[in-house]
């Protein structure tokens, strides 16, 4: 599949996760990426890895997710990127979050950074 049809067959989680990415993540001005960049301009190695990430995260929680994918995607970003907000903030039962929070962080934290080819990269 080319990133136009791996782009155009997002799910809501996925879709939500990397509109998070995008929104934390700056250029070297400190710019929120949103401002410049969509998902269109993901590297495709990027893009598979976060597809990758996305259908293992929610293949492993989607009983405790199911009742709200995009915002799932949103705290999965958030959360294993250490950011304010995520499964530990409230929008989820607590033990839920708590153990949506120790799952997220297992992934470990990504970046996400503008390359000399002017892709996203992580």
């Amino acid at each position: 599949m080319n990133k136009s049809q791996l782009i155009a067959s997002l799910d809501p989680f996925t879709d939500a996760y990397l509109i998070a990415a995008l929104w934390t993540s700056t250029d070297d001005d400190y710019r929120p990426l949103n401002a410049s960049y969509t998902v269109a301009d993901l590297a495709l190695e990027t893009l598979q890895q976060a597809l990758a990430d996305c259908k293992a995260f929610q293949t492993e929680h989607y009983e405790l997710i199911k009742a709200d994918l995009r915002q799932a995607g949103h705290d999965f970003w958030l959360t294993r990127n250490q950011r304010d907000g995520g499964f530990w903030a409230g929008a989820w039962p607590e033990e839920d979050g708590k153990k949506l929070t120790e799952a997220a962080d297992r992934y470990g934290t990504i970046d996400f950074y503008v390359g000399a080819d002017g892709q996203i990269h992580s």
